[in-house]
């Protein structure tokens, strides 16, 4: 059975895996299109290959939370809808930037670009504590197993948050600040790394919610 079970994950990481270096090369095979604004190739682009299969992980971890819950009869599992629900209207609505708006305003600051990607991450960082709350609750009300696997599930969601967010950030004002070229090899690195994260969280997600059923 443990065999099986680690069948399992390793099957359901390495395909996703698999999907995303296709993805990462296709989009270096094709520089001249990831320019464009209709290219399906750009993995920086919301609607591209990419960017859809990063929807389809996001409602792969919802099913496999769904399926988790259901078989291990356990409701505090339900409250981990909340990441993946926020990811995916965050990748849709691009909320913190709106919100960064908002503070930056609110706060009266005048330091131009610089200031606003700091309130943006700033507002990435208040929308992930409103998430977190909720889970943080479940996590003391729930039993070992429970709490091991929410410890397992933070680090991969907050390797992944490093990649999408903070990295992201973090080279935004960097290019800003410093007046740095847009730089090609950096924006792959850093939109690679979210696309491999999320898939590593996603198996995750679908190793132990098979683990009952299989």
């Amino acid at each position: 059975m443990d065999i099986l079970r680690n069948r399992t994950y390793l099957i359901s990481i390495l395909l996703l895996l698999s999907i995303d270096i296709v993805l990462i090369v296709l989009n270096v095979r094709h520089p001249h299109e990831t320019h464009s604004e209709n290219t399906p190739y750009d993995i920086t682009k919301e609607y591209s290959y990419g960017g859809y299969f990063q929807y389809c992980k996001q409602l792969i971890t919802v099913a496999a939370i769904l399926t988790l819950s259901w078989s291990r009869k356990e409701k505090k599992y339900l409250t981990w809808l909340l990441i993946p629900a926020f990811l995916l209207l965050e990748d849709i609505f691009h909320i913190h930037h709106y919100l960064g708006h908002f503070f930056y305003n609110v706060f009266g600051m005048t330091s131009g670009q610089q200031g606003l990607t700091l309130m943006k991450a700033f507002a990435a960082v208040f929308l992930s504590f409103i998430v977190f709350v909720p889970c943080h609750e479940a996590y003391k009300r729930g039993d070992i197993v429970f709490k091991n696997h929410c410890l397992k599930a933070l680090v991969l969601l907050l390797l992944f948050l490093f990649c999408d967010i903070v990295l992201n950030q973090a080279y935004q004002w960097a290019a800003v600040n410093n007046k740095l070229n847009y730089d090609n090899v950096v924006d792959i690195l850093i939109h690679g790394g979210s696309m491999i994260t999320a898939s590593l969280l996603a198996g995750y997600m679908i190793s132990i919610a098979l683990k009952k059923i299989v």
